[in-house]
């Protein structure tokens, strides 16, 4: 994906201001999404703070209208990792749930491991558009793809999680 490589015009350095404008409109989004992935409010806090440092320290390199799209572009991506580094550790039975909802449905055991089956692009949008309720055109903006593209990612999203589901009830 390139994010990064568009015309040097439009780059600049990112100011504090940029930076807090930035912050304010996203730092709540990009938490509760590290915290869907995750199950761990305390995870998602540390994911969510390197998310945004990443962001400042990048953010000059970056173009200025694609600043959100990157960001939540990280985000993803440190929770994938964060998945991969925790394949090898013990299941911990009890989930840290976000403070703010403390029983949502997405933190059931079954469909968690439905979820987990999900590409990560697939979770995004699946939580942007189903957990979040954001409509079709802001998350075609957050995962710089286009809407009908994004339409699709979240139809296919929920029909494998039905398959997945159906399975387990089976």
């Amino acid at each position: 994906m390139r994010l990064s490589r568009d015309d040097p015009a439009e780059k600049g350095p990112m100011t504090e201001d940029e930076f807090l404008a930035i912050y304010r409109q996203e730092a709540a989004l990009v938490f509760r999404f590290c915290a869907f992935r995750t199950g761990s409010a305390h995870d998602a806090e540390d994911l969510c703070a390197e998310t945004f440092a990443r962001l400042l320290a990048k953010g000059n390199a970056v173009a200025t209208d694609k600043r959100v799209a990157w960001l939540h572009t990280v985000a993803r991506n440190l929770c994938s990792d964060w998945q991969r580094r925790r394949r090898w550790l013990p299941l911990d039975e009890s989930i840290d749930p976000p403070a703010q909802d403390p029983e949502p449905v997405w933190l059931d055991r079954p469909v968690r491991s439905a979820i987990g089956q999900l590409t990560a692009a697939q979770q995004q949008v699946l939580f942007l558009r189903a957990v979040e309720g954001l409509p079709f055109e802001r998350i075609a903006l957050l995962v710089n793809t286009r809407e009908p593209a994004t339409r699709m990612r979240y139809s296919r999203a929920l029909a494998s999680l039905r398959r997945s589901l159906t399975e387990a009830q089976a």
